[in-house]
């Protein structure tokens, strides 16, 4: 499952099959979370011995946790300022309106909040595998919360009972 947890009428991840019609709440406020699994080039010896909390406190200081909320700089890497002006400009060059998240910048490089994570895995040959779930920082949910509404208006309207409004469909 490309993610699994609580969401709107079903957990995010669910299959619910459809003929014709789309449930904006099962394909989830989740839009925009990203999943991915590296493999690294070490394997568990080479962790053997090493001080995995000061391994720890690398990754969380170079990827925090949170939509942005512990990133008190936007200069923590030298390519930073770079890339936040190429964002910047492409947005401006493709009228993109970024005043629904004003702190983006901060957010560059974090992982978002709530179940999102960076995990180090062993696979069965014992390699190392970096996987990482990394959230939409409320971009997906802003999306989801608006067809979501129109969908339940539409049930309304033509006078469509469901067992739960959030599976209300388009």
């Amino acid at each position: 499952m490309p993610d699994a947890h609580s969401g709107k009428g079903s957990a995010v991840g669910t299959v619910i099959p459809t003929i014709d019609a789309v449930i904006p709440a099962a394909v989830g406020v989740d839009i925009g979370c990203g999943m991915i699994a590296a493999r690294t080039e070490f394997t568990a010896t080479d962790l053997h011995g090493r001080d995995l909390a000061a391994l720890r406190t690398a990754i969380e200081t170079a990827i925090p946790l949170s939509p942005g909320n512990y990133n008190d700089t936007l200069a923590r890497f030298p390519f930073t300022a770079g890339r936040i002006a190429d964002l910047e400009h492409l947005a401006q060059d493709g009228g993109i309106d970024l005043s629904h998240s004003p702190k983006w910048r901060e957010q560059l490089g974090s992982l978002g909040g709530g179940n999102h994570f960076i995990e180090l895995c062993l696979d069965q040959a014992d390699r190392v595998w970096l996987f990482l779930h990394s959230g939409s920082r409320g971009v997906g949910n802003k999306i989801a919360q608006k067809h979501i509404k129109i969908a339940q208006r539409l049930m309304k309207q033509w006078w469509i009972e469901l067992p739960n409004p959030d599976l209300a469909y388009l």
